[in-house]
């Protein structure tokens, strides 16, 4: 017999993180336009709500202030 077990809520902090990489990964395919513009327009098209926008973008500025580091790992 199979149990159906509810699904928890997902933390915002789990769905601000999913939304930044979807961010960063819209900007990495558009190349040329500026991040913040593309986060704002990926998270405008999926209707994200506020709670996950202010974590996404906490994310998306520490991301712009490393990005020369973050490269160099990479």
């Amino acid at each position: 017999m199979f149990s159906i077990k509810p699904t928890l809520p997902m933390r915002t902090e789990s769905r601000g993180r999913a939304r930044a990489l979807q961010a960063l990964y819209a900007w990495d395919v558009r190349g040329s336009e500026a991040l913040d513009r593309v986060a704002t327009r990926v998270w405008d098209d999926l209707a994200v709500a506020p709670d996950e926008r202010q974590f996404a973008g906490m994310l998306i500025r520490t991301f712009l202030q490393s990005e020369a580091q973050i490269d160099e790992q990479l």
